[in-house]
């Protein structure tokens, strides 16, 4: 796994910190030091030469893991390190690109560490001795004397699926924020947000959705340009990969693109959704190859338990079903391979018009829209003291913002993206490159004031809980990006972007009401792990094994886990969604905690 550590470590320290990360023959690796501190990382190598920056000029040391999209005019890369170390707050406000940074003066002994403005690659430390950072957690714990198991990131876990705010499963470890500098002097640790964007509701309307659609070109073309070379895409009959599609190849071939597009589709989001046939078909408008990738539950059986590894225990492994497929790439693939997660997001189909609006709270509103398991199930499944809302109430407290909906957008922004989103993207960087458009502050800040009738509604009386499944700002930007694209089906709702917002309401109803009704995977309903679970050996017996042991740990409630999984396994109940936490947990409790 590629990845970057540091700290008041020494160089042996640093190669200790770095030795989890399980290595492929093709990686490269730089280390550095500067006295009282010693940098690590390890990159994709000529796979993906522009993924990375080393710095080293005797006075200033500094390590980018990932890429600076934008290097501000007159900026040399050694001034971008010379910069932070003087000023982290306003060189880093003015700098754009999915990264962890590290940089060190040999003469002050400063160290500066920082994320990117949507958290795209996380950053873990803890200071009970000096201080120590990598972007996973387990390369931390080395310098953690007597870890504990953090229970508020258990019930995380079991609740929502993912560790929530600045948790890990480790009490002595915490994560770094998007858009947060940790700067360590003179034997103290200090962090400062760097960027916070105004989350005041623009208004709707054509000069918005103009203006969307020329920030998304911008930040689409300032990736491109990072990229040395074919890239990869993921690519779906969804509306966020397209005008990502589209968008790169437009791209292709210019002075500030990729050499050429490749795409790759997998049957999925759910299988019933004609996925492939969609995706072909976009395809072959851009004139793109597409090439299917195998989904099945032998191959993830394969993978499972190196993906629970490389996520640090904190993602359940239902959530990184689709992920696995990197695994699965063809041998030519290209170096850098994208996926156009957090589009959605970003444009309203998260964060609902109720969760903003009329939800009792800032906290209760993102709790009720990521739950995934009721909190008496969650009480009866743990023998610990825990409350599901802890955490986000944590988190609104923390704010600063003035009214609901913006404390609402705050959390959004400091947590979901870097605690979910792209908390599979780890798994991805295992095998290829990866970029995100979306770590860019003038596209950032246009999204974050997004028009509160541009959010996704629900229908009524459902306190959010039915959303009508189609974003209309998602609909109106492919239409903007490419008129081609939007006469062809959106694979939720089975109609062209072309198609009124009702009709796509509509639509979304009645694919999703007959799948229901026959029995097939859709969204919300079965899903392919609860399936997998059942009909594949080893898989069932990977996870059997974990429920076995979770059972004798006193951590859960063993009568009611069998119970769970008995039902499970009968095709009485789909219980994916409270088995995936617990053996989640279980395996990287095992691995990682119990010696």
């Amino acid at each position: 796994m590629t990845g970057i550590v540091g700290g008041t470590v020494g160089s042996e320290g640093a190669a200790t910190m770095a030795a989890p990360l399980k290595r492929e023959s093709w990686y490269g690796e730089e280390r550095a030091e500067t006295g009282a501190h010693a940098l690590e990382l390890v990159h994709h190598g000529e796979r993906d030469p522009a993924g990375h920056t080393v710095v080293d000029d005797g006075g200033v040391v500094g390590f980018v893991y990932g890429v600076v999209s934008n290097h501000p005019e007159g900026w040399a890369v050694a001034d971008l390190f010379e910069r932070v170390l003087d000023d982290p707050v306003a060189t880093l406000e003015a700098v754009d690109g999915p990264f962890a940074l590290a940089c060190a003066d040999r003469e002050t002994d400063r160290l500066v560490v920082a994320t990117d403005k949507i958290g795209a690659r996380p950053l873990y430390y803890t200071t009970g001795d000096g201080l120590a950072f990598g972007s996973e957690v387990k390369t931390v714990l080395s310098s953690v004397d007597d870890p504990t198991l953090d229970e508020q990131a258990v019930c995380d876990v079991m609740s929502v699926g993912h560790v929530w705010g600045q948790k890990t499963l480790v009490e002595e470890v915490r994560a770094l924020p998007p858009a947060t500098a940790l700067v360590y002097e003179n034997g103290e640790a200090t962090t400062e947000r760097y960027w916070n964007p105004s989350f005041e509701p623009a208004e709707s309307g054509d000069a918005y959705m103009f203006d969307l659609a020329n920030r998304y070109r911008e930040a689409v073309t300032d990736m491109a340009d990072s990229i040395d070379g074919d890239v990869g895409l993921w690519l779906s009959g969804g509306l966020d990969s397209r005008p990502m599609a589209a968008e790169l190849t437009r791209t292709a071939g210019t002075e500030a693109g990729v050499d050429g597009v490749r795409t790759y589709s997998y049957d999925a989001n759910p299988p019933t959704g004609g996925n492939p046939a969609l995706a072909e078909r976009v395809a072959a408008t851009l004139g793109l190859d597409n090439e299917p990738v195998e989904l099945g539950g032998e191959t993830f059986a394969e993978v499972v338990e190196e993906c629970i590894d490389v996520t640090d225990g904190m993602l359940r492994w239902n959530s990184f079903v689709n992920m696995s497929t990197t695994f699965s790439l063809p041998d030519d693939h290209p170096g850098v391979v994208l996926e156009a997660a957090a589009q959605g997001e970003l444009l309203g189909e998260h964060l609902l018009r109720y969760h903003v609006a009329d939800a009792e709270s800032a906290a209760r509103g993102h709790y009720e829209r990521q739950e995934a398991v009721d909190p008496e199930t969650v009480a009866s499944l743990l023998t610990i003291d825990v409350d599901p809302m802890a955490s986000f109430r944590e988190s609104e407290r923390a704010s600063e913002e003035a009214t609901m909906l913006e404390r609402a957008m705050d959390i959004h922004f400091r947590n979901h993206y870097t605690r979910f989103v792209f908390s599979s993207n780890p798994l991805a960087r295992r095998k290829v490159g990866t970029r995100t458009p979306f770590a860019n502050g003038a596209f950032l800040e246009h999204v974050a004031r997004l028009p509160t009738d541009y959010r996704t509604g629900s229908f009524p009386f459902t306190d959010g809980a039915i959303p009508y499944g189609a974003s209309k700002p998602k609909l109106k930007l492919t239409r903007l990006l490419d008129q081609d694209l939007a006469s062809i089906p959106y694979e939720q709702t089975r109609l062209p972007p072309t198609y009124p917002y009702p009709a796509h309401i509509a639509g979304f109803v009645a694919a999703t009401g007959y799948n229901r009704v026959v029995g097939g995977m859709t969204y919300g309903g079965l899903s392919l792990a609860d399936e997998w679970y059942r009909t594949n050996p080893q898989l069932r017996a990977y996870v059997d094994g974990l429920v076995d042991d979770a059972c004798e740990r006193d951590l859960f409630d063993a009568d009611h886990l069998r119970a769970l999984r008995d039902e499970h396994l009968a095709g009485e109940g789909n219980h994916i969604f409270v088995l995936a936490p617990v053996t989640t947990l279980e395996a990287w409790i095992q691995r990682y905690l119990d010696d």
